[in-house]
């Protein structure tokens, strides 16, 4: 099953350009990668960062109105 980069792709979209660089930061990575798995529509991010992504998209759907990006999303895992 393909991975689905939506939820990523809304997240980066609603983000500034600074805080893109903090969020991909956070997630061990570059703004450069998580456009492209944002743009991929097949992503296969490794284990590690997609992960990452998903803690660090939770920590910012607590306090903002932004979607969570799951590993599962990511990774095709969606059954």
């Amino acid at each position: 099953m393909k991975g689905d980069p939506t939820a990523l792709a809304a997240l980066l979209a609603k983000l500034n350009e600074p805080s893109r660089k903090d969020f991909a930061a956070s997630c061990g990575t570059t703004v450069k990668v998580l456009e492209g798995l944002a743009d991929s529509k097949d992503p296969n991010p490794s284990a590690r960062l997609a992960f990452a992504i998903e803690r660090e998209s939770c920590k910012l759907a607590k306090y903002l109105d932004l979607p969570v990006v799951t590993a599962r999303q990511l990774c095709g895992a969606n059954d």
